[in-house]
Protein backbone atom coordinates (compact mmCIF):
# COMPACT_ATOMS: atom_id res chain seq x y z
CA UNK A 1 0.00 0.00 0.00
CA UNK A 2 2.60 2.21 0.72
CA UNK A 3 4.65 1.84 -2.05
CA UNK A 4 1.35 2.13 -4.45
CA UNK A 5 1.00 5.88 -2.62
CA UNK A 6 4.25 6.63 -3.28
CA UNK A 7 3.90 6.05 -7.04
CA UNK A 8 0.73 7.51 -7.44
CA UNK A 9 2.36 10.73 -5.29
CA UNK A 10 5.52 10.47 -7.88
CA UNK A 11 3.60 9.56 -11.25
CA UNK A 12 1.24 13.01 -10.33
CA UNK A 13 3.40 15.56 -9.98
CA UNK A 14 5.16 14.91 -13.26
CA UNK A 15 4.07 14.85 -16.96
CA UNK A 16 3.19 11.26 -18.30
CA UNK A 17 6.08 11.90 -21.11
CA UNK A 18 8.76 12.75 -18.68
CA UNK A 19 7.98 9.91 -16.62
CA UNK A 20 8.66 7.40 -20.04
CA UNK A 21 11.85 9.27 -20.56
CA UNK A 22 13.40 9.64 -17.24
CA UNK A 23 12.11 6.36 -15.58
CA UNK A 24 15.70 5.48 -13.72
CA UNK A 25 15.51 8.46 -12.00
CA UNK A 26 11.84 7.82 -10.87
CA UNK A 27 13.11 4.51 -10.10
CA UNK A 28 15.34 5.99 -7.28
CA UNK A 29 13.03 8.29 -6.47
CA UNK A 30 10.30 5.78 -5.93
CA UNK A 31 13.20 3.24 -4.21
CA UNK A 32 14.23 6.71 -1.40
CA UNK A 33 10.10 7.56 -0.57
CA UNK A 34 9.34 4.25 0.29
CA UNK A 35 12.53 3.72 2.71
CA UNK A 36 11.48 7.14 4.10
CA UNK A 37 8.37 5.56 4.69
CA UNK A 38 8.90 2.10 6.41
CA UNK A 39 12.54 2.36 7.55
CA UNK A 40 10.94 3.10 11.34
CA UNK A 41 9.11 -0.94 10.52
CA UNK A 42 13.07 -2.39 9.93
CA UNK A 43 12.50 -2.99 6.04
CA UNK A 44 14.70 -1.45 3.94
CA UNK A 45 14.50 -1.68 0.26
CA UNK A 46 17.03 -3.38 -1.92
CA UNK A 47 15.59 -1.97 -5.44
CA UNK A 48 12.83 -0.64 -6.80
CA UNK A 49 12.31 -0.63 -10.70
CA UNK A 50 9.19 0.54 -12.80
CA UNK A 51 8.99 -2.50 -15.92
CA UNK A 52 6.03 -0.84 -17.68
CA UNK A 53 3.87 1.41 -18.18
CA UNK A 54 0.84 1.49 -19.73
CA UNK A 55 -0.57 4.38 -21.19
CA UNK A 56 -4.63 4.37 -21.70
CA UNK A 57 -5.65 4.86 -25.08
CA UNK A 58 -7.23 8.03 -24.28
CA UNK A 59 -4.28 9.47 -23.13
CA UNK A 60 -2.04 8.35 -26.50
CA UNK A 61 -3.95 9.76 -28.59
CA UNK A 62 -3.60 12.79 -26.36
CA UNK A 63 -0.40 12.71 -25.90
CA UNK A 64 0.29 12.28 -29.74
CA UNK A 65 -1.96 15.35 -30.60
CA UNK A 66 -0.12 17.72 -28.05
CA UNK A 67 3.34 16.36 -29.60
CA UNK A 68 1.57 16.98 -33.42
CA UNK A 69 0.75 20.81 -32.18
CA UNK A 70 4.07 21.30 -30.76
CA UNK A 71 5.92 20.26 -34.07
CA UNK A 72 3.61 22.67 -35.75
CA UNK A 73 4.50 25.35 -33.32
CA UNK A 74 7.80 24.66 -34.11
CA UNK A 75 7.91 24.66 -37.55
CA UNK A 76 5.59 28.17 -37.48
CA UNK A 77 8.47 29.48 -35.51
CA UNK A 78 10.98 28.47 -37.67
CA UNK A 79 9.25 29.96 -40.43
CA UNK A 80 8.35 33.06 -39.48
CA UNK A 81 12.33 33.67 -38.86
CA UNK A 82 13.09 32.67 -42.30
CA UNK A 83 10.45 35.30 -43.25
CA UNK A 84 11.91 37.82 -40.91
CA UNK A 85 15.78 37.12 -42.35
CA UNK A 86 14.44 37.15 -46.05
CA UNK A 87 12.61 40.37 -45.33
CA UNK A 88 16.19 42.12 -43.63
CA UNK A 89 17.65 41.08 -46.66
CA UNK A 90 15.12 42.53 -49.03
CA UNK A 91 15.35 45.60 -47.39
CA UNK A 92 19.09 46.15 -47.49
CA UNK A 93 18.51 45.33 -50.89
CA UNK A 94 16.07 48.18 -51.40
CA UNK A 95 18.39 50.68 -49.99
CA UNK A 96 20.96 49.08 -52.51
CA UNK A 97 18.38 49.55 -55.50
CA UNK A 98 17.01 52.96 -54.01
CA UNK A 99 20.67 54.66 -54.36
CA UNK A 100 21.94 52.96 -57.23
CA UNK A 101 19.76 53.18 -60.14
CA UNK A 102 22.14 51.32 -62.70
CA UNK A 103 21.93 48.55 -60.20
CA UNK A 104 18.42 48.65 -59.70
CA UNK A 105 17.96 48.22 -63.70
CA UNK A 106 20.26 45.36 -63.65
CA UNK A 107 18.40 43.87 -61.63
CA UNK A 108 15.41 44.20 -63.58
CA UNK A 109 17.00 42.94 -67.05
CA UNK A 110 18.53 40.25 -64.74
CA UNK A 111 15.11 39.31 -63.43
CA UNK A 112 13.18 39.72 -67.13
CA UNK A 113 15.76 37.70 -68.54
CA UNK A 114 15.25 34.92 -66.16
CA UNK A 115 12.16 34.46 -66.38
CA UNK A 116 12.20 34.19 -70.20
CA UNK A 117 14.62 31.77 -70.07
CA UNK A 118 12.25 29.50 -67.69
CA UNK A 119 9.28 29.62 -69.78
CA UNK A 120 11.33 29.77 -73.19
CA UNK A 121 9.11 32.90 -73.69
CA UNK A 122 9.75 36.07 -75.61
CA UNK A 123 9.82 39.27 -74.22
CA UNK A 124 8.48 42.52 -76.32
CA UNK A 125 10.24 45.42 -74.90
CA UNK A 126 8.90 49.37 -75.43
CA UNK A 127 11.32 51.34 -77.04
CA UNK A 128 10.96 53.74 -73.92
CA UNK A 129 12.73 51.15 -71.85
CA UNK A 130 15.45 50.87 -74.42
CA UNK A 131 16.04 54.31 -74.19
CA UNK A 132 16.16 54.83 -70.89
CA UNK A 133 19.83 52.97 -71.14
CA UNK A 134 20.94 54.74 -74.15
CA UNK A 135 20.82 57.47 -72.37
CA UNK A 136 22.96 56.38 -69.04
CA UNK A 137 25.54 56.47 -71.69
CA UNK A 138 25.97 59.90 -72.30
CA UNK A 139 28.01 60.99 -69.67
CA UNK A 140 30.87 58.52 -70.37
Amino acid sequence: MTAQTVLRDAIGRKHISKIVMMRNQLDAELKEAIEAKVSDWGISIIDVEIRDIVIPDELQQQMASEAMAEREREARLALAEIEKDIAAMLHDASEVYCDDEVAFKLRQMHLLNESVRESSGSVVVPSSYAEGFAGSDKGR
